[in-house]
């Protein structure tokens, strides 16, 4: 009878040993990888849908994640019983195993309509200048970030395009945003800002001309030439607006987040079109 005994025992203990080990640390790496990936694809498709939304004038709308609770458990049970009878009883010797489980994946996802007049704001606030060469400080090229979010560069005129019509842009602002590119990628270019008498910071661009390669020291006098800056000076003022007051000034007006969605809304349209024909 023992022989019989010890295998239904031994397999009671493996139940209950399952019962008792935590699943929580193991669904932390695959979880966080899985939620973050869905949470970026849906942004994306978001994005996308509300920049096809604005070239067909529809408002666009974003909903955002606000919390994710993903909640596990796992119950085990079993259970054990028998009786041992005298050689002659009638009922004989008997054994009862019973066992139960039960795992439960409840995750709980809430959403937050994007809207309201602080929302609205920020779409359609211009971006600050320090923020566009902040990212271009921090790594991303130079000539890809001027040529999404600027509409001017000291008096150089950018594409503009709408549901409306289509400009090209300026011939010299483009090779401006392309030499600027090429000089970011040298090292030669930094940002940096200086506190005033009140108080203020000035944002201050930094265009090197010393320890640089002759081909970025040419790209540096080209770029000066095309934008009215001084060929001598090496720091120039940032500042917002559409000219410059004098050659020591870089003049930049940011587009918002709202015209630079529109103009891509409008380019997929004018895309779409040249497929056509």
């Amino acid at each position: 009878m023992m022989n019989r005994v010890a295998p239904v025992f031994i397999s009671l203990l493996l139940v209950f040993g399952f019962g008792c080990r935590s699943i929580g640390p193991r669904t932390i790496p695959r979880d966080r990888y899985d939620y973050s990936g869905s949470i970026s694809d849906s942004w994306k498709r978001q994005t996308l849908l509300n920049i096809v939304k604005l070239r067909y004038l529809d408002p666009p709308i974003w909903v955002d994640v606000g919390q994710i609770v993903a909640g596990y458990s796992l119950e085990t049970s079993g259970n054990f019983g028998g009786q041992l009878s005298s050689s002659g009883a009638i009922q004989g010797n008997s054994l009862n195993l019973g066992g139960a489980a039960r795992f439960t994946d409840r995750p709980t996802v809430t959403y937050i309509p994007l809207t309201g007049d602080k929302f609205v704001k920020a779409l359609m606030t211009p971006l600050s200048p320090e923020a566009v060469f902040s990212t271009i400080e921090s790594g991303w090229p130079a000539d890809a970030i001027l040529f999404a979010t600027l509409p001017r560069l000291n008096g150089l005129k950018n594409q503009e395009a709408s549901t409306t019509g289509f400009s090209h842009a300026d011939p010299r602002f483009l090779r401006a945003v392309e030499l600027m590119g090429r000089i970011q990628a040298a090292g030669a270019v930094s940002l940096r800002a200086l506190p005033d008498t009140e108080r203020r910071f000035t944002t201050l661009i930094t265009i090197h001309s010393k320890n640089i390669p002759q081909q970025t020291l040419e790209d540096s006098r080209e770029l000066r030439q095309l934008l009215g800056l001084s060929p001598d000076a090496t720091e120039f003022k940032l500042v917002a607006g559409s000219l410059a007051a004098d050659d020591r000034e870089l003049a930049i007006k940011p587009r918002s987040l709202l015209h630079i969605l529109g103009i891509m809304a409008a380019q997929i349209g004018r895309a779409s079109c040249r497929e056509r024909v």
